[in-house]
């Protein structure tokens, strides 16, 4: 090949660049509850969940409120809450592929003595083509209680997530959301999540949660400016000449 068209070829070559996409983030400080979905499982009907929206009593200002109790008498109750937030989406397919995303919210637990050893965790939730994917994400060793304190996880994969089925309440490992170019729109939210066995005793129960700062942060795949796309139609045909060449002689 001419020496020119070779120079040519590698300027274009190495002109060519992939531009990260910037981070998408939705944010949420005060969780009305006009702006979700919401979705329930409970298998003990004695218990009493009321779900409210609080103008004072977040971190700062308004907040999601929680609250399970019942009339006494023995519990054994398993319950998720889910809320999916209405005003934000990500359609891979369209936007192009996630690479990954971070979750991060605020909470405040606040229990009676008959919930003194909870162990408490955090749960993003996703809703993509009319199935639900959970990630579990360790809360602080301490367990804060009657304070405010922070989770979050970053880097989360589309592995980190798997089925859940709120009409059962059973999880599936085998599932997860798809974040390829394949997969279609996706909804963003959190779980509350309440397991309560009294063993047959009686108790009045009293569980406070509440949620506040709800964040997503969303890294797409890297994708070809629309100018490294010229260049490399340009550069094509070129290099189809040179291995041409090259095979002539």
């Amino acid at each position: 090949m001419h020496p020119l068209k070779t120079s040519l070829l590698a300027a274009l070559l190495v002109g060519t660049s992939l531009t990260a996409r910037a981070a998408l983030t939705f944010s949420d400080a005060t969780l009305a509850l006009a702006n979700y979905n919401q979705i329930q499982f409970k298998s003990d009907p004695s218990v009493g969940i009321a779900i409210t929206s609080l103008a004072a009593g977040g971190n700062p200002g308004a907040a999601l409120d929680i609250l399970f109790s019942n009339q006494g008498g023995a519990i054994s109750m398993s319950s998720f809450q889910g809320f999916i937030a209405t005003g934000f989406g990500y359609d891979p397919s369209a936007q192009g592929a996630l690479t990954s995303l971070a979750y991060s919210n605020d909470r405040y637990v606040s229990v009676g003595s008959e919930l003194a050893g909870l162990n408490t965790v955090t749960r993003s939730l996703l809703l993509q083509g009319g199935h639900y994917y959970l990630a579990t994400i360790a809360d602080p060793a301490a367990q804060p209680r009657d304070t405010w304190f922070t989770t979050s996880a970053s880097g989360l994969a589309s592995s980190n997530y798997i089925g859940f089925d709120f009409a059962t309440g059973l999880s599936d490992a085998s599932l997860h959301p798809d974040f390829s170019t394949a997969g279609s729109q996706i909804a963003f939210g959190f779980v509350n999540r309440l397991f309560f066995d009294t063993g047959g005793q009686a108790v009045n129960l009293h569980a406070d949660f509440r949620f506040d700062n709800i964040a997503y942060d969303l890294q797409a795949a890297a994708v070809p400016e629309p100018q490294t796309w010229a260049l490399m139609i340009l550069a094509l045909p070129m290099l189809g000449a040179l291995r041409r060449r090259r095979t002539a002689a």
